[in-house]
């Protein structure tokens, strides 16, 4: 890994977790935090009968780094990345809940993501 950043390569490892949907999470993070600079967490969600996708930083060695978490989108064209999600809590358990339990649910035709349509 060392000899790899010092040719100047990125190295991307994935790893899938096994509880999709579950509150739980269980990644050997300590193993893979060792190894890795860099560690971004992807989750999607249900909130409002509506799959979320979420990113967040877990980990940036020798950098402060935003802690928030953000709802993504894949377009046609690139990554869009929105500001913090602050709609729901405990998101990251994969069971999301209105951060506002008054709060209204988003208008059926309307997407929280514009995405390019064919």
């Amino acid at each position: 890994m060392f000899e790899l950043r010092r040719l100047h390569v990125t190295t991307l490892f994935t790893l899938e977790l096994q509880s999709l949907g579950s509150p739980s999470i269980d990644i050997p993070l300590r193993d893979v935090s060792m190894l890795a600079d860099n560690i971004l967490f992807l989750r999607t969600v249900e909130l409002h009968s509506r799959l979320r996708r979420l990113i967040s930083i877990q980990k940036m060695r020798r950098s402060n780094f935003d802690i928030s978490i953000r709802e993504f989108a894949i377009t046609n064209e690139d990554i869009v990345v929105d500001a913090p999600f602050e709609d729901a809590e405990a998101t990251l358990t994969g069971q999301a809940r209105p951060a506002n339990p008054q709060q209204q649910r988003p208008d059926e035709d309307t997407p929280t993501t514009t995405r390019d349509q064919p």
